[in-house]
Order: structure tokens, then sequence, then C-alpha cells
């Protein structure tokens, strides 16, 4: 069961590195890192968008729940 949400695991993991790097060209690193509720706030937006709206324009995709669990660990691991 791990191979199908370690894919969403590492996305969350990767979104976080991705946010670290914007931030510090943009010299606001301090505000995603040291805000635990900022950088929740951006995993579960991203996850939600990602689960529940481009599904509306992806043909042949769904929706799981339990991705947004896995990108929320990813990112917070």
């Amino acid at each position: 069961m791990i191979h199908w949400y370690f894919n969403d695991f590492l996305a969350g993991m990767l979104l976080m590195a991705v946010a670290g790097a914007l931030f510090d060209i943009a010299r606001q690193r301090q505000y995603l890192f040291l805000s635990w509720p900022l950088a929740i706030t951006v995993l579960l937006s991203a996850s939600v968008f990602w689960e529940y709206v481009a599904p509306l324009y992806v043909e042949g995709s769904v929706s799981d729940p339990w991705d947004i669990v896995a990108y929320t660990l990813g990112g917070v691991f």
C-alpha cells in the first residue's frame, strides 16, 4: 500500500523544498519555516487544489482524501 501514497508523500517534501527555495530567493524564508501554521496552510491548500480542483480539468483522474494526508505528512517530515 505504501507505493500508492509514497509519491504523494514525496510531493509534500518537494513542495516544502520548492517553497523554501522561493522564499529564500525572495529573502523571506523565515516566514515559512518559523511558522508551522503557515507551512501547514501551504501544504493543505496545495493538496486540496491537486485533489479536488485539478481532477476537474484532467480527464481520467480521481480524488483521494488519503492523498491529502500523505502530502501533509511528507511536508511535515
